[in-house]
């Protein structure tokens, strides 16, 4: 039950970041920086990355980070391509990928930290 319960949080996660990477978002709450839309890639890569190593070590998967942070990192790039192409008004940003190539690397870091020293998966 829990697999499947990942599995969906996994899911619908991934389709929200589809679905925001692809609307204009001009009204999200802004940190007073320069570079919030990078800390929002930062932090939208980092949890989609734990969600699905959490979702891959439940199930047992060898190799479960390596293959998240690949699979976060490939989709983070497609996503920044079609972005241009299904919303003319939004841009392909290299700035965005390294962003997320970033969060997927601390998310990385992060669960595998809790995964190693801190919670068991059954």
């Amino acid at each position: 039950m829990a697999k499947t319960i990942w599995f969906a949080i996994a899911l619908v996660y991934t389709i929200f970041i589809a679905v925001l990477s692809f609307i204009n978002v001009h009204d999200l709450p802004s940190y007073g920086s320069s570079f919030d839309d990078k800390i929002n890639h930062f932090g939208a890569y980092m949890v989609l990355t734990i969600i699905w190593v959490y979702y891959f070590k439940l199930r047992k998967t060898k190799k479960a980070l390596l293959l998240v942070a690949l699979g976060a990192i490939i989709y983070g790039i497609i996503i920044e391509f079609l972005q241009k192409r299904i919303n003319p008004l939004r841009v392909f940003d290299l700035y965005d990928i390294l962003a997320n190539c970033l969060g997927v690397i601390f998310g990385t870091i992060i669960v595998n930290y809790i995964l190693k020293y801190k919670v068991k998966i059954n």
